[in-house]
């Protein structure tokens, strides 16, 4: 019985036609190890991959997006079979984008309208779908091809389109340009229903194209992203855990990452733990399992941080064995480093990062924080401020801020420090250790009050919190610079 041309579900695998694969890359004039080399960032192959891939071997659903990306081609279009079964084929193999309850829950950024002729704003248009296209699908939501969503520019049905691409949701809007003012609107639709379910407006000065368009796309995709999450998280919530696939796992286990709690972060572990032993990979899911472990130490969750320290090396291990070269496993081992005290090879591992994959705003913020801890504050700010421009309303710009604050507590700036420690403790009054930079820095400025009131707080918050969870947070900080920090925690009264 011949193999069938697509799926095995519980890996996420799809078996390509080899033939029309091998013959879109020479038409292209590309050797295998060109094809190789084209596909930089999180997301490498290799050549044995690509060899494999047009012998007719099973590849994972990833590789297979990454190949028709680099092919500017439809996944659709590489596992047509030429024969009256590929429609059929084309529908199996997009069932990997679905759920239990067959509902695509993928997203298709559409074109964008645009209203007016001139050329600079059909650009931006252009840039700000390619754009969106590009960072949504290195995040977790499937996303289709661009090349799959180009002709949906008007004219056309939504439910037909959606029943086309095997989507849940569109992302769509439109760009003005009057004088030197840009007018963008963008929304969310539900692809079935067609209803709305966010939009936003955004007016800005024309000024550079490019950093325009940047701006724009930042906003744009910081609200999609984390309305996609919650929906998502929503619908799937009637289901029992056990009937769940691990991409519903890894979406629930998201939402309850972000929660930002104690016994939220705990369940969220567990979820995420399942995904990727049910499917290794949801890179996403690895990513934030890791940070499970390290949101632990830093919120000093664990009464034995060195215990939690040893878990997190190990998912890190993990995470890169299956992963060698994803961004964010590089980012995950950087954060291990740091936590080793080996900052310099933190570094290096997030430098890397930083090159393959630069729209990745925590990497940005955690070499941002090992500058910091070598005593190079002012290009350790330059980076935090790349971190909040990639990412300006993200539901982690608290830590950012209150980086950014010990940032110039290094620099001895303590005003600055508690302004922006206070910045953090405004956005995010539950978390702990912003407190312990407040009371430490206002304890160096001579304000003994404003240090106990904060210490007090750090410590109603979290009455586990000791210095031995300090010392492990602080492992790869110049010891002078950890030293005042906790010189000024004992002045406040800390003596846990």
């Amino acid at each position: 019985m011949e193999e069938s041309p697509t799926l095995a579900s519980d890996n996420r695998t799809l078996k390509l036609n080899g033939a029309k694969l091998a013959e879109l890359r020479r038409v292209r004039g590309l050797s295998r190890e060109q094809l190789a080399d084209a596909a930089e960032g999180a997301h490498r192959l290799s050549v044995a991959t690509i060899k494999r891939a047009e012998h007719g071997a099973p590849v994972y659903l990833e590789t297979a997006r990454r190949l028709a990306g680099l092919l500017n081609v439809s996944v659709q279009l590489l596992i047509e079979q030429g024969t009256a079964d590929s429609n059929a084929a084309d529908s199996s193999a997009l069932e990997l984008l679905s759920v239990d309850d067959g509902r695509p829950v993928g997203v298709a950024v559409l074109p964008f309208r645009v209203i007016g002729e001139d050329i600079e704003t059909r650009l931006l248009a252009h840039g700000i779908v390619e754009d969106l296209t590009t960072r949504l699908g290195n995040w977790w939501f499937p996303v289709i091809c661009r090349a799959s969503t180009f002709d949906y520019n008007g004219g056309f049905d939504h439910r037909e389109a959606a029943e086309q691409l095997r989507v849940g949701y569109f992302v769509e809007g439109s760009v003005q340009r009057r004088g030197n003012a840009v007018r963008v609107h963008a929304r969310l639709v539900a692809a079935r229903s067609l209803q709305q379910v966010w939009a936003a407006e955004y007016n800005r000065a024309h000024a550079t194209l490019f950093a325009l368009q940047d701006e724009l796309t930042c906003g744009i995709i910081d609200g999609v992203n984390h309305k996609l999450l919650a929906l998502e998280a929503r619908r799937i919530e009637a289901f029992e855990p056990s009937d769940l696939e691990a991409w519903q796992l890894a979406v629930r286990g998201t939402q309850l990452f972000y929660e930002r709690r104690q016994a939220s972060n705990a369940a969220a572990r567990e979820l995420l733990h399942t995904a990727v032993n049910r499917d290794a990979n949801l890179t996403w899911a690895y990513f934030l399992l890791a940070l499970t472990y390290q949101q632990e130490i830093v919120n000093q969750w664990s009464l034995n941080p060195r215990e939690t320290l040893g878990a997190l090396a190990a998912v890190a291990s993990e995470f890169e064995r299956h992963h060698r070269g994803d961004a964010r496993a590089d980012v995950v081992m950087a954060y291990l480093l740091v936590y080793q005290g080996k900052r310099s090879e933190a570094t290096d591992r997030l430098r890397r990062a930083i090159e393959s994959a630069p729209n990745l705003h925590i990497a940005y913020s955690l070499l941002g924080q090992t500058l910091a801890m070598a005593n190079d504050p002012d290009p350790a700010i330059e980076h935090f401020e790349l971190a909040m421009r990639l990412s300006p309303r993200d539901a982690d710009l608290w830590s950012v801020q209150t980086a950014m604050g010990l940032a110039h507590f290094v620099a001895e700036r303590y005003d600055a420090a508690l302004s922006w420690a206070e910045k953090a403790a405004q956005l995010r009054p539950d978390i702990a250790f912003t407190f312990g930079t407040v009371a430490s820095a206002s304890a160096l400025a001579g304000d003994l009050p404003r240090a106990r009131a904060a210490l007090e707080e750090m410590v109603r918050l979290h009455p586990a919190v000791s210095m031995r969870g300090f010392e492990v947070m602080l492992a790869s900080t110049q010891p002078d610079i950890a030293a005042r920090y906790i010189s000024g925690l004992r002045s406040a009264g800390f003596a846990a």
